[in-house]
């Protein structure tokens, strides 16, 4: 892929983004391009935008994502329930973001 294909589908991202609730979008974007694995989720930029704070929800995965070792980010991915749960929770409250 080359650069201006990578910089349209980023802008399209972003578009969606403003759709879904995000109040930073380029920032989300950013964010994303830096986790793959979570970004390509076929269901993941939908379930953010349960969450009342999407952009929160997203910014205090990507750091748990950081620290976690494979086993757990697999599970996370896998299960739809748990990744629900997750973002609904961090993305209602800083003080629930706090680990």
């Amino acid at each position: 892929m080359n650069s201006s294909e990578s910089d349209g589908r980023l802008r399209s991202v972003g578009a969606r983004l403003v759709k879904l609730g995000f109040a930073d979008p380029d920032r989300a974007v950013a964010r994303l391009a830096e986790f793959p694995d979570v970004a390509q989720h076929p269901h993941f930029l939908d379930e953010l935008a349960l969450a009342a704070d999407p952009d929160l929800a997203l910014n205090t995965t990507l750091d748990w994502w950081a620290q976690s070792d494979a086993r757990l980010t697999s599970l996370w991915l896998e299960d739809a329930g748990l990744r629900l749960r997750w973002l609904v929770t961090v993305g209602a409250s800083e003080a629930f973001s706090q680990f």
